[in-house]
């Protein structure tokens, strides 16, 4: 099984992947017949007129929730999970505006999470991660730095917060990727580094005091940090342990063990698990 049909399969209500970022596109008329079936349609796909024609990344789930990308594109990382094109490099000039408006009808009303209104609605989030920090400034991976709710880095942790309520675990390396997915429900938060749980918190009768949730990947504060990103996801519902051990083990499919970038040739593991041979660049 391809790891995007196993993301696929377990119904995100977004999912972003680098084979799907469009910078300065302008649709053509009959694209946009091929593509969409009512105006309304494609009218709901885009976060605003300007994404229409600039720089987006179009959300491989059928809800619809297409991000708007800022800044340039640098394809020059390797990926950090198979059939993407290349890692997706968030700094101080480049980051992500995630969208999570819609639901499984592409409907707006029913949509939505980590607010005070969703706080009975279940949610997960999940990407994977690559770490590049000079400084010790908290970083939204998946997240919303004013209102506390999501995926953050800070420090060499990984933090997965929402509101006052918060959890996290301490990187044992800073030169691998990890596979990372944060669970909410109203009853508990729990954090998974590569498929183990690493932490979790009972938050009972807990409800968010946020009204609006705006859920960024990056930029990072300081020019000589930036991480790499890919394969971003989110659920209306909490992922369990199987399906969390199977998208992990799904991205074991990229050979060789260890990933470089092809224009500075630093080299960082993709995998930690007895490594037995290791690869080198020249």
């Amino acid at each position: 099984m391809s790891y995007k049909y196993g993301i696929l399969l377990d119904s995100p209500i977004l999912f972003y992947r680098s084979n799907d970022i469009y910078l300065d596109s302008s649709l053509s008329y009959q694209d946009i017949l091929n593509t969409y079936s009512t105006y309304q349609l494609f009218e709901s796909s885009f976060l605003n007129y300007e994404s229409i024609s600039g720089n987006f990344i179009k959300d491989a789930s059928p809800c619809n929730n297409n991000a708007e990308y800022v800044g340039y594109l640098d394809q020059s990382s390797l990926p950090l999970i198979p059939e993407e094109s290349h890692a997706i490099k968030i700094d101080l000039d480049n980051s992500i505006i995630i969208s999570t408006i819609y639901d499984y009808n592409q409907s707006v009303s029913a949509g939505g999470l980590g607010t005070k209104t969703t706080s009975d609605n279940d949610f997960t989030l999940e990407t994977w991660f690559y770490p590049s920090f000079t400084t010790s400034n908290k970083t939204p991976i998946m997240g919303d730095l004013t209102e506390n709710v999501g995926l953050f880095y800070e420090k060499g942790n990984i933090i997965f917060a929402v509101d006052t309520e918060e959890i996290s675990y301490t990187l044992p390396y800073l030169n691998k990727s990890y596979y990372i997915v944060a669970t909410y429900n109203s009853n508990s938060i729990s954090l998974y580094l590569d498929s183990e749980l690493v932490a979790s918190k009972e938050i009972t009768k807990f409800t968010f005091s946020n009204i609006n949730l705006s859920m960024k990947s990056g930029p990072t504060l300081n020019a000589g940090d930036y991480f790499l990103i890919n394969g971003m996801a989110a659920y209306r519902y909490s992922l369990g342990s199987i399906q969390v051990a199977t998208h992990y083990n799904l991205a074991k499919t990229l050979i060789p063990i260890q990933i470089a970038n092809p224009e500075g040739g630093e080299l960082f593991e993709f995998y930690d698990n007895s490594i037995s041979t290791q690869y080198s660049y020249s």
